[in-house]
């Protein structure tokens, strides 16, 4: 998905800049070699600066867009292939995403630890939209001992972005399902951590 998005921008930035040195000549017609360049550069620190505002803001409120609009908080539960007396363990999960046109972040917590995205990619596979990353977790002091500091990645389908699934796994050889649902804020604020 992210190369398509360089790619089908590179065209609306040529024009933009065009448009901005057509301007340029329309209000003073250029007289010399300088003004042509002057009219070039002010062409492409427009370009630049509208590429700019949508990439971070303006791609959000896009309706033809087809990047999935992630960004946000959300509210989970993990089930977990490790067992707590004999019972495979579950516990609640809050999940900030932040999210330009070409970049994600995806920052976690739980009761033990919280856990920030290293490397992620959103992309299509057989028409089901995906969201790969990977992660590190950074446990709480008091649980380091039995949760030490580990690597992580999970797989989520985020076609309806109000309800992300999937799974996870890590360098410790844990598994699991993950489900988040999309909250307000202060919801996501209000939630609390304690263990099932």
């Amino acid at each position: 998905m992210n190369s398509n998005k360089y790619e089908k921008m590179v065209a609306p930035i040529i024009v933009m800049a065009a448009i901005t040195v057509f301007v340029c000549c329309c209000i003073k017609r250029p007289a010399s070699i300088g003004d042509w360049c002057g009219y070039v550069g002010n062409g492409i620190t427009v370009a630049t600066i509208l590429f700019g505002i949508y990439a971070t803001l303006l791609w959000r409120v896009n309706p033809i867009g087809k990047t999935p609009k992630l960004f946000g908080y959300y509210i989970g539960e993990i089930e977990s292939n490790y067992k707590k007396n004999g019972v495979n363990k579950k516990k609640k999960i809050k999940i900030k995403i932040k999210q330009t046109l070409f970049t994600i972040k995806v920052i976690s917590e739980t009761n033990i630890n919280e856990s920030s995205s290293v490397a992620e990619v959103l992309r299509e596979e057989n028409g089901v939209k995906l969201l790969y990353y990977t992660y590190l977790t950074n446990p709480k002091t008091n649980e380091r001992k039995s949760n030490p500091i580990q690597y992580g990645a999970a797989r989520m389908v985020v076609d309806d972005i109000k309800k992300i699934s999937g799974r996870y796994w890590t360098t410790q050889s844990t598994v699991g399902d993950m489900s988040w649902r999309r909250v307000k804020k202060k919801e996501w604020e209000m939630q609390n951590m304690e263990e099932y």
